[in-house]
């Protein structure tokens, strides 16, 4: 009797412990928040020993499988066992029916399930609700700065195009400089309202880059192609490796990079483009020779809405904002260096 007693006391005594050491878990991953729906059913399947769980969400279409583990029943109907976290929500298992003690556990487990779904919920939350933020704040930003710069091109394409109209005694080459400011004008309209929608894709995340092997020969000169003739000098080696990239990004990248670098170069100082080959990389140098911009607010130069002084129309200061952004979705770097005799380097 005595050695009977023992026996069955230490037994309890084991399963009390186990149960313990079950509860400290879920309680530990509770404090943390660090859990997540299917590390909590194989964590249930292991403790049990069971054939399957499946965590399940009521959907008008049924029942739907939100993380299982092993031979996992798909409704709550198929499960030998199951424990509602939630109206919405049930752990449902197939394997050995459980005793109470191990009732108790499961309870924990389905206590445990809701924290994550609501974990879950409020980051969703959270993350929607800093998107509006940016978005937001982008908003306002544009309201506060389109009352100059973008109206400023469309008054020089009405006068130009009010001229065109009305002006029967124009001469040839009155009439060519009326059509060369409204073409300018037009080309700088077209390139703020680019920006403006690339930083407001980038800020809502819809930009989703495909990445095959391109050729920097074919993608740069794309780039190049609305700067001034002789403004810009391009070299690129021909034994550059191609790289895995999106063309039409890493096109709007350079040519954003051109844009702010032969707007700042004096008219006699050309922008000088040309790819550099590593060892396990490629780099693409924009380098200018104009006034460059102080160590201490090279990080700023990258924000949206900043021109660090810049006093000349038709510039929202968007063009290192989207090529910053664009650069991170297809997982490149922009870094700022100083041109050997002057000027800024973008890499």
């Amino acid at each position: 009797t005595v050695v009977d007693l023992a026996a069955r006391r230490a037994e309890a005594a084991r399963i009390a412990r186990a149960e313990a050491a079950t509860l400290a878990s879920l309680s530990g991953s509770v404090l943390t928040g660090q859990d997540t729906a299917q590390a909590i059913v194989e964590r249930l399947r292991e403790t049990f020993g069971v054939d399957g769980v499946a965590l399940l969400e009521r959907a008008d279409a049924g029942w739907m499988i939100l993380a299982q583990s092993g031979a996992a029943p798909q409704t709550p109907g198929e499960a030998d066992t199951r424990a509602d976290v939630d109206e919405a929500h049930v752990l449902a298992l197939r394997g050995p029916t459980l005793d109470a003690s191990d009732r108790r556990i499961l309870e924990a487990f389905a206590v445990q399930a809701g924290l994550v779904i609501e974990y879950r919920r409020l980051r969703e939350k959270e993350a929607r609700a800093a998107l509006l933020e940016r978005a937001d704040a982008t908003s306002t930003a544009v309201l506060r700065a389109v009352s100059h710069d973008l109206r400023t091109p469309l008054a020089t394409m009405r006068a130009s195009l009010d001229g065109l109209v009305g002006g029967a005694t124009l001469d040839d080459a009155d009439r060519a400089a009326l059509l060369e400011a409204a073409e300018s004008a037009s080309g700088q309209l077209e390139r703020l309202i680019d920006n403006l929608l690339d930083l407001s894709r980038l800020q809502t995340g819809l930009v989703r880059p495909t990445l095959r092997a391109r050729s920097l020969e074919e993608i740069l000169p794309l780039a190049l192609a609305g700067q001034p003739p002789g403004r810009v000098v391009l070299d690129v080696d021909e034994t550059a490796p191609l790289i895995l990239t999106d063309s039409g990004l890493l096109e709007r990248i350079v040519a954003n990079l051109v844009g702010n670098a032969v707007r700042h170069s004096p008219p006699d100082r050309p922008v000088r483009v040309h790819a550099r080959v590593l060892e396990t990389e490629v780099l693409i140098l924009v380098a200018d020779q104009g006034p460059g911009v102080p160590r201490e607010l090279r990080d700023r130069i990258f924000e949206p809405f900043q021109r660090l002084g810049d006093t000349e129309s038709g510039g929202l200061g968007l063009g290192l904002a989207v090529a910053k952004g664009l650069a991170d979705t297809i997982g490149a770097t922009i870094a700022v260096e100083d041109t050997p005799g002057g000027g800024l380097t973008m890499v």
